[in-house]
């Protein structure tokens, strides 16, 4: 089935509108390497695709995004290289993370009263 991005699509991201390109022609042809693979190349075959797209969403935090993003189940990933907008998504929600992190290891590190 063909990627509903392939070419491009528009997103929105925190440094503005961007087009997000997908690397594969297909998530079908991605998952049929996948599925002869390593747990280990599998991982590696998905950051290879995935990596260059968040990398145009966020340049600053791709490597951390992505990997935060590889934790997720593997079909879930699949979607993620498919749809552009539900990439968007999850890296807004990524950097969300990111951007609390700091003030929440704050938090737990105030002693109890």
């Amino acid at each position: 089935m063909p990627l509903r991005g392939l070419g491009s699509s528009n997103v929105t991201t925190s440094q503005g509108t961007r087009a997000v390109t997908p690397m594969h022609n297909t998530v079908g042809t991605l998952a049929s390497e996948l599925a002869n693979a390593s747990p280990r190349d599998q991982k590696t075959m998905l950051g290879v695709n995935l990596y260059p797209l968040v990398g145009q969403l966020e340049p600053a935090m791709a490597s951390k995004v992505t990997d935060m993003l590889l934790e997720m189940d593997q079909t879930e990933v699949l979607h993620l290289l498919e749809s552009p907008e539900s990439l968007a998504t999850k890296v807004k929600e990524a950097m969300a993370v990111l951007t609390n992190a700091p003030q929440r290891s704050k938090w737990l590190s105030m002693p109890l009263n």
